[in-house]
């Protein structure tokens, strides 16, 4: 099939996908190896996307392909039953989360996960509504309302991370709340803030799940949430940093609401090649110092591109805190011209979303993302002249953290947060 062919198929697709595009076209890709992408033109990308943050280890890492290739050579991926290597990760990952007796039960991905947690809770407590901040998924059980703390068609309740609004409706409702569900953000939101969200949860004596998909496995081993506070929730999911890519969630939790999770299965749950993907993943991560690897690449991009912006007098800057990243800018136009001269340059951005490092950055990588983003400032520095000096607003930060969270950051006032909230609902 030839190339055009192929950009037709894919434009045929009915998911509205974030494809990387230059100009008008997508770029298809034939090739990725570590941190490079190579597409069907031979032109080569560096890739800040990651699989929206699921490639931790960076493409096609050996020891995960060998893992996999070791399974399907010794015809172990038996899809009818289970064999050691699900005990085992089903070890580890419990092991990492710390909660005594924990049980845990597998999905392919993230929002199943974060369904699964819905409605465990709901059996467990024989209540419906929910309350929730951040995103868990496409599913439409999360879709959002026009009005603020307004039900939507599935009892779920959205506060924004704002603790004013949480303690607003649970001290009205608690008695119909089954669950609390956070997906925690540690770029946009405080410590203090998530502490006291959790409080408030404790308080009313409604379950807690942190939905870990994003952040889980890639801060540390184990819930990211421990890194700002030793309090334990009843359930954890976690996908993206779990298999470098492949298809692979779970939740995780204490016996008593786990015990509701029975029966939670699909077709494939024995399909041991995520699985297998998995255990090379974590034990890779374990033995490399990954985590702390990853965090020092990410701080170094940070202080680099903050001294390049800085330096631009553009209204734009980096905020992150090491795994991940993402880009603020104070004018639209500004905005969009970055992201395609980043991809016309050679380097591929989740745009206006969190940008992801993987393990397989050097400081190779490092200088290549400076070189590209310096050049692209020197150019700005004619066609946005206009903007030298414009400072970077709350208002700038608060827009561009909702498109990473779905949720209010800890800027700005409670009345501007909330009439900032109602403009983008």
């Amino acid at each position: 099939m030839m190339y055009r062919d192929f950009e037709k198929t894919m434009q045929r697709l009915a998911s509205d996908i974030e494809t990387p595009k230059k100009a008008d076209s997508l770029i298809l890709f034939k090739h990725a190896n570590g941190y490079q992408l190579t597409d069907y033109n031979d032109t080569q990308y560096i890739d800040m996307i990651n699989g929206k943050g699921a490639v931790l280890l960076g493409h096609n890492n050996p020891v995960v392909n060998e893992a996999i290739a070791s399974l399907l050579q010794e015809k172990s991926n038996i899809l009818t039953g289970p064999n050691e290597l699900i005990a085992k990760a089903a070890e580890f990952i419990c092991g990492a989360v710390g909660i005594p007796d924990a049980k845990i039960t597998f999905f392919t991905t993230g929002t199943a996960a974060c369904r699964a947690a819905a409605q465990a809770s709901r059996k467990k407590t024989k209540k419906q509504m929910i309350v929730s901040a951040g995103y868990h998924g496409w599913d439409p059980m999360w879709r959002g309302t026009s009005q603020i703390l307004e039900p939507n068609h599935d009892g779920v309740v959205d506060f924004f991370f704002m603790p004013e609004l949480l303690e607003m409706f649970l001290s009205e409702n608690s008695e119909k709340v089954a669950l609390c569900m956070i997906s925690p953000d540690y770029i946009h939101i405080n410590q203090h803030t998530l502490n006291e969200l959790i409080d408030i949860a404790d308080r009313y004596n409604v379950l807690t799940c942190l939905d870990d998909v994003k952040q889980g496995f890639r801060y540390r081993a184990g819930a990211s949430f421990e890194m700002v506070s030793t309090r334990k929730f009843d359930m954890y999911t976690f996908s993206k940093g779990l298999a470098n890519g492949n298809r692979l969630s779970c939740l995780v939790g204490n016996p008593e609401v786990m015990n509701e999770a029975r029966g939670f299965t699909y077709t494939s749950y024995f399909d041991m090649i995520p699985i297998s993907a998995s255990l090379a993943t974590l034990n890779f991560m374990k033995e490399n110092n990954g985590y702390a690897h990853i965090a020092e690449i990410g701080k170094k991009i940070y202080k680099h591109i903050t001294a390049l912006f800085n330096e631009s007098l553009l209204p734009a800057a980096i905020y992150g805190d090491g795994p991940m990243l993402q880009f603020v800018f104070g004018d639209p136009a500004l905005s969009q011209a970055f992201y395609q001269q980043t991809t016309q340059q050679g380097l591929l951005l989740f745009e206006n979303d969190n940008q992801s490092i993987s393990f397989c950055y050097d400081d190779m990588a490092v200088t290549e993302i400076v070189r590209i983003i310096s050049n692209i400032l020197d150019g700005f520095t004619h066609t946005f002249r206009h903007l030298l000096g414009k400072p970077l607003t709350n208002e700038d930060v608060f827009k561009t953290g909702w498109c990473m969270i779905d949720g209010a950051a800890d800027v700005g006032t409670y009345d501007e947060k909330i009439s900032w909230i109602k403009e983008l609902l």
